[in-house]
């Protein structure tokens, strides 16, 4: 196969995967991943054949990371499974129960399949 055909594939398998997707139920967090993953590949060629699209300083870069990745950490964090509205925390209590429940529901047939007569299960 020559470069040309590898290039002509991947287009194609690009276009079927792209018409695989479920558009209208992608959450806007993926679509920003997407912009953001094209962004930075298109950069990235550019600065291989020698454009400078996206001019940006190594250092100046890191040190605005630096200071902005722990405030976004401390939201996220903060944010992530931490229910405050009455809604929230009875969803995230029922949760917690049916993942309990699914586990314990899980390990029953676990020891009913292997039958270990002398789990405590079993006594």
């Amino acid at each position: 196969m020559t470069f040309k055909d590898h290039c002509k594939y991947f287009v194609e398998r690009t276009k079927v995967l792209i018409h695989e997707v479920d558009w209208a139920n992608v959450s806007p967090y993926t679509y920003a991943r997407y912009i953001l993953m094209f962004v930075s590949a298109i950069n990235l060629v550019a600065k291989a054949f020698g454009y400078d699209i996206i001019n940006i300083d190594e250092n100046d870069l890191v040190d605005k990371i630096t200071y902005i990745l722990p405030v976004i950490i401390l939201i996220v964090n903060t944010y992530k499974d931490n229910p405050t509205s009455k809604e929230s925390i009875e969803y995230h209590n029922k949760m917690v129960e049916e993942k309990a429940t699914n586990k314990q529901v899980k390990l029953d047939a676990l020891h009913t399949k292997y039958e270990c007569g002398g789990c405590e299960i079993h006594k």
